[in-house]
């Protein structure tokens, strides 16, 4: 009885989305490594250049593997033209998330860019139940508040001391917002196309949309360094194509409501990650939101709104 009701709630979707969400975690150190050659346009570019070469050539493979499986082909392909639409707008919202969130940094503190975007829950929850209709209980809205209540925590105290900008703090709130709509588009076409041709046409759409704003407010486009070059290739490998893939992969089976809620634990592990490699030291609100975000979660994951609607267990 106890293995049934393991195995119900954790599932291989669940697994992916926790192993994405460490692969993401990664991405601030990488970040950090990469500023000190490049802006964060030139960042944003490389990032997802390197994730559409990668998945360019995985998917020309796999197209060429199942010619003859004619249901594989269409999940490779976003043949329709409602297909291509969706890829578009997660492209573009993609785009402007990255350079918001980047552009509110340079323009307000970092505690307030930071929590203005991870209200993120909030908009795909919105957006789930006004475009999808999805039904959320009570028991998942109390785990969203809790879950965000303790990202909250994380930054509290810069937050309090920390003086920001009109303009950045309405920047980092449209990263927000652009980010809920692409985790809205995957997950519906998620019932359609396969993970690495979702990830694919959004990286090549994303990487084609801030070449423009990388010519022309960054005075250096390319790395000089091999340390750098490592960055930037590691967060296309690491972050995108295996991190935002795993995420990808989880909402399948996930409302992006879930999925962006648990992506709330990202900015605890990447202190722990600080900490652990640039040996910055972690604050008692630090220790005291995982578990409360780690309980939030759980309220949501065990109540009708995680999963999306009529999906069976396979």
């Amino acid at each position: 009885m106890q293995t049934s009701t393991y195995r119900q709630f954790v599932s291989k979707e669940l697994i992916a989305l926790g192993f994405g969400i460490l692969a993401i975690t990664f991405a601030p150190i990488l970040i950090k490594i990469s500023s000190q050659e490049l802006g964060a346009n030139a960042i944003v570019f490389h990032r997802f250049w390197v994730a559409t070469l990668v998945l360019g050539i995985w998917n020309r493979i796999k197209i060429e593997k199942n010619q003859e499986n004619e249901i594989d082909s269409e999940q490779l392909q976003p043949k329709t033209t409602e297909n291509w639409l969706l890829l578009l707008g997660a492209g573009v919202a993609d785009a402007f998330c990255m350079v918001a969130w980047a552009w509110s940094i340079e323009r307000t503190s970092i505690a307030h860019s930071t929590l203005l975007h991870n209200l993120t829950p909030i908009f795909t929850t919105l957006g789930g139940w006004l475009f999808f209709g999805q039904y959320f209980e009570m028991k998942f809205l109390l785990g969203v508040a809790i879950t965000i209540g303790g990202s909250i925590a994380i930054v509290l105290e810069d937050w309090q001391l920390a003086s920001g900008s009109f303009i950045g703090d309405q920047a980092a709130l449209f990263s927000a917002i652009a980010y809920s709509i692409r985790l809205l588009v995957i997950e519906r076409l998620r019932d359609r196309l396969s993970t690495a041709t979702i990830i694919l046409w959004i990286s090549l759409i994303t990487t084609l949309a801030v070449i423009p704003t990388a010519l022309l407010f960054e005075e250096r486009i390319f790395p000089g360094s091999w340390l750098v070059w490592i960055a930037v290739i590691l967060q296309g490998l690491l972050c995108e194509v295996i991190g935002q893939g795993a995420i990808a992969y989880s909402l399948k089976r996930f409302s992006s409501g879930f999925v962006s809620l648990c992506l709330l634990l990202e900015p605890f592990l990447a202190a722990i990650l600080a900490w652990f490699i640039f040996v910055q030291e972690l604050s008692i609100l630090d220790m005291f939101a995982f578990p409360v975000i780690l309980l939030g979660i759980y309220l949501a994951k065990s109540s009708e709104g995680s999963e999306k609607s009529g999906l069976q267990d396979y």
